[in-house]
């Protein structure tokens, strides 16, 4: 026997997960002349249908611990039940996405190889601040992706220590009594170690994470799947590339790509994602080569909500911009605008599609209840992939400066020029995972950042429950449409158009408060893209990078410049504590929220004249 392959699955696995399980299953059994299944937990039916086709054996499930813990059952499973051992056993697991292409070429590589140990990567203690005064191994290789050759597996030193190996559900405890120690082991018996990429390209202490994207680009065999869920502190921190991971991923192995994508968005906060992927582009305004005008995905719906009608003067020049085709699909609140918009658009002249104005049925919800039910049927039926979302916003809760700013701010990212959106389009159908193109958060004159949820999160979760969006929820400020102009795939929203929505489910006006349907939708519409496994991508025009960049740096500096550390998450340390010294403040400061979230947000003529003393009081309030 050539390779007996040990595969662990050490947590609960999701659908998600058992497809890219599933996936790295078929591609070992392919080559390995005997794959054993170790459970550290119960699987689900998906997993054991799975199993079934594809195992040779299947160990548990057993009390949940580590992988460490299903690396050394499998090993003493073999070692019980296969006295002829093999020239190698495999180990991997649930925690990786791979292999990354064929296993048979990692696995020749591994036998032909006169070492006795082959592993993907290693730790290099020696520059890890935590163990650099130990006196330990300059290398340890991890076990995530590795092959124990027969010369290993015969030494009893080697049976011994995985005998009486002890792993833990403790991180640290489990990385220095298994990983540590085992690189002791190796490098006291002599044992020799290959590695299958280039060990010397790799200058971190822990490259399986800091350096992921060297890890694929060098030809590794797989990635560690919570490197792209690590805190984006982390990422920060140790300068993590791994947007640049998953590109040359996608480049080797596209399928295991798209696999990964659908593990990612089922796991993460879009938050978490959004930043450690860096879901944002800065489009270019020229286009590179003969300008295009067809896309794969054909024919653009363009709907727009016109309650002022003044302001479709202002949208027209951007929507001027389009390139290609886009039929046009516009909403207004009375039969007397509509007259006005049909006489607009007969001198304007639309050449590049067909033109439907409809009145709504009520002027309750604005631009999300006319998008989600007066254009629902346009939806439903299926004849658009691609869509934009315009409305006539003019934000008269602000000085006018401002909402005309917030204006500029979302037409001219999503619609700079015919070149920027050409670009758009080339990204839309390059990556089909793309399902919601938002600008980025508007912080310039609004205090979005950390506070966007403002008084929207607890009904926000219970209307997802209803509809039956299960993902993640970010903690602060979610990844939204703020503004609710944006572009979509209607596969990506399309349980919100499918909801049997009601006109009197939205406020009626002038009652647009926080809590209100619309605003919980606009928060709700990448977590819905999300759930069906696409992706939310930010998109700015040069000029905007700039605007928004500098003004975000200062305000970040100021911040920062007032707290006893440079280290970020230090600081955060230091703010989380101070938070932790005042809790009846604390207490306080969260009842009168919730009370003015409640009782006084719904009610905007109470909320003109409460707004006064509560700025007083939250000043009194107020953590310092």
């Amino acid at each position: 026997m050539r390779c007996c392959a040990i595969y662990v699955f050490h947590d609960d696995v999701s659908e998600t997960s058992a497809a890219l399980a599933g996936e790295a299953l078929r591609r070992i059994k392919g080559a390995a002349d005997y794959l054993l299944v170790v459970a550290l937990a119960p699987f689900n039916s998906t997993v054991s249908v799975l199993l079934a086709d594809l195992a040779d054996a299947v160990v548990g499930p057993h009390a949940r611990l580590t992988f460490k813990e299903g690396i050394r059952l499998g090993l003493k499973h073999i070692y019980e039940t296969a006295p002829d051992l093999a020239d190698c056993v495999f180990v991997t697991g649930s925690h990786m996405a791979g292999p990354i292409g064929a296993f048979e070429p990692y696995l020749e590589r591994a036998l032909a190889s006169d070492a006795d140990l082959v592993a993907p990567y290693f730790h290099a203690p020696r520059i890890d601040p935590r163990l650099s005064t130990r006196d330990l191994p300059a290398r340890i290789p991890y076990f995530d992706f590795t092959f124990f050759k027969r010369s290993l597996l015969v030494r009893e030193s080697f049976r011994r220590f995985w005998d009486r190996a002890e792993p833990s559900s403790d991180y640290w405890s489990d990385f220095l009594g298994i990983v540590i120690a085992f690189g002791q082991l190796v490098e006291s018996c002599g044992f020799k170690v290959d590695y299958l990429l280039d060990a010397e390209q790799l200058e971190s202490f822990d490259p399986r994470m800091f350096e992921v994207h060297k890890i694929v680009e060098l030809g590794g065999p797989a990635v560690l799947k919570d490197v792209f869920l690590l805190d984006p502190l982390i990422h920060d921190l140790q300068a993590i590339y791994a947007r640049r991971a998953l590109d040359a991923l996608a480049l080797r192995d596209p399928e295991l790509c798209d696999l990964l994508w659908n593990v990612l968005l089922t796991e993460a906060e879009l938050r978490t994602l959004h930043t450690n992927l860096e879901e944002h582009a800065v489009l270019d305004d020229r286009y590179v080569g003969a300008p295009k005008d067809e896309w794969k995905f054909g024919t653009v719906a363009v709907f727009i909500h016109a309650f002022y009608i003044d302001v479709l003067k202002d949208i027209w020049a951007s929507l001027k911009q389009l390139p290609g085709k886009a039929d046009l699909y516009i909403s207004t609140a009375s039969e007397e605008n509509k007259g006005h918009i049909e006489a607009f658009i007969a001198d304007q002249g639309w050449p590049i599609g067909a033109v439907e104005v409809r009145v709504v049925a009520a002027n309750r919800g604005r631009d999300m209840s006319s998008l989600f039910i007066t254009f629902q049927d346009v939806v439903i039926a299926g004849n658009y992939e691609v869509a934009l979302r315009l409305h006539s916003k003019r934000t008269p809760q602000v000085g006018r400066q401002i909402g005309n700013s917030f204006r500029d701010h979302l037409l001219d990212n999503l619609i700079f020029n015919s070149d920027y959106v050409r670009n758009l389009y080339d990204v839309l159908d390059q990556n089909p995972k793309i399902g919601l193109v938002i600008p980025p958060t508007v912080h310039i004159g609004f205090g979005t950042l950390g506070h966007a949820w403002y008084t929207n999160k607890a009904p926000m979760l219970k209307l997802a429950a209803q509809i039956g969006i299960k993902v993640p929820v970010d903690r602060d400020t979610p990844v939204a449409a703020y503004g609710t102009m944006f572009w979509f795939r209607t596969e990506a929203l399309r349980p919100l158009f499918e909801h049997p929505w009601k006109w009197t489910d939205f406020n009626p006006e002038p009652h647009h408060v926080d809590g209100g349907l619309a605003h919980l939708l606009e928060r709700l519409m990448g977590y819905c893209a999300q759930s069906r496994h696409f992706r939310t991508l930010t998109i700015c025009n040069r000029y905007a990078a700039a605007r928004n960049y500098v003004k975000l740096e200062y305000k970040l500096q100021l911040l920062a410049a007032q707290l006893p550390s440079h280290n970020i998450s230090m600081q955060y340390e230091y703010l989380l504590q101070k938070r932790s010294e005042a809790p009846i403040r604390r207490w306080i400061y969260r009842k009168l929220e919730l009370l003015y979230a409640d009782h006084v947000v719904r009610r905007p003529r109470l909320l003109n004249l409460v707004r006064p003393f509560a700025h007083f009081v939250r000043n009194l309030i107020v953590l310092r």
